[in-house]
């Protein structure tokens, strides 16, 4: 199970893995979270998109925001 864990709000979701492992993207949009709104982290470090997480993993999302 991936736990995602969101840095401002500190809401905390699982996510169910089932085969084996998941891009961070398809994680985040399970978990409803928009890939295009977050960073995501994993052991402190910044990680893209296309990695692979597994059941084991904990993650770590950070809403971007910009304004002018």
């Amino acid at each position: 199970m991936v736990i995602i864990k969101e840095k401002n709000t500190n809401e905390i979701k699982e996510i169910k893995i089932k085969e084996g492992m998941k891009k961070v993207r398809e994680v985040l949009i399970e978990a409803g979270y928009n890939p295009e709104e977050y960073l995501v982290s994993k052991d402190g470090k910044i990680i893209p998109e296309e990695e692979e997480v597994n059941d084991k993993d904990t993650l770590h999302v950070i809403k971007i925001v910009s304004g002018g």
